[in-house]
């Protein structure tokens, strides 16, 4: 029984207990009445304190709505697309400022992002699903050159003398998901090995 239910009852009893003692108690004791009447009234103010705490507790209802859910997928990469990560390196003490850029070779889009002086890795969000070649630019300045280097087979092999596969290597990208260890270290190949820089006119 729900301690509302339970202090009605209680409270309803008492009222008829006050009735009765009013009704019977005619033999000139009217003080008793006002007592018994005041206790009464003390015990009714303890049920609304009941009644109010009940109230109080019951009026915390459960959310009406759900919790929005968070609808990045892992690794940051955003609903519906993909990204691409890797290291960066260069025949040299130090990395110069790159362009790397991953070419979609079902669409012919390409996607890139620039990265700064000694930056080790690169990232590329916001990849729709499809298959990659991932190649890097040198931003040509003051002592460094215009260089190309690619995300090749050879690379995938060890980059040895025994690698004599120098294509660049499909990478695949799924909704939701990120390709991660891919690498564009495979310099020195001849002129037009790789495309062009899409960001140079």
């Amino acid at each position: 029984m729900s301690t509302i239910r339970r202090s009605l009852m209680i409270g309803v009893l008492l009222l008829a207990t006050l009735a009765c003692s009013l009704v019977t108690g005619g033999g000139g004791q009217p003080t008793n009445a006002v007592n018994e009447a005041r206790d009464v009234e003390k015990t009714i103010e303890a049920m609304a304190a009941t009644l109010q705490a009940d109230a109080q507790r019951t009026s915390v209802a459960a959310p009406t709505e759900l919790p929005v859910q968070d609808t990045q997928t892992p690794d940051g990469a955003a609903g519906g697309v993909g990204a691409i990560t890797g290291r960066l390196s260069y025949p040299s003490e130090f990395i110069p400022e790159m362009q790397i850029v991953a070419f979609n070779v079902e669409t012919g889009e390409w996607f890139y992002v620039q990265t700064v002086l000694n930056q080790p890795d690169y990232r590329i969000d916001n990849l729709p699903p499809g298959t990659y070649h991932v190649v890097a630019y040198t931003i040509p300045q003051e002592s460094i050159p215009e260089l190309v280097g690619g995300y090749t087979e050879f690379v995938r092999c060890g980059a040895t003398v025994e690698c004599t596969d120098r294509s660049l290597v499909d990478v695949v990208v799924v909704a939701g998901e990120t390709v991660s260890d891919i690498t564009p270290m495979d310099w020195f190949l001849p002129e037009g090995s790789y495309p062009a820089n899409p960001l140079v006119p």
